[in-house]
């Protein structure tokens, strides 16, 4: 029984994306951009005009937890 050989490169560190997978990391990273800014800015008005509740409590939450 032979060992199976092995054609990747053993000093290769990163993989560069290109393609499709490419474009989902871009779409992905300027959506989660856009959801930041969005939230920050509800919050802000939210927490100035005294009308913080609990469902922006929750939406705080879950844009921190996908951070």
């Amino acid at each position: 029984m032979s060992m199976p050989v092995s054609t990747a490169d053993p000093t290769a560190r990163t993989i560069t994306p290109n393609g499709l997978p490419l474009a989902i990391l871009v779409i992905s990273t300027v959506f989660l951009g856009l959801s930041i800014i969005t939230v920050s800015l509800r919050t802000y008005i939210r927490i100035i005009k005294g009308s913080f509740g609990a469902d922006d409590g929750f939406m705080v939450a879950g844009c921190v937890s996908t951070v």
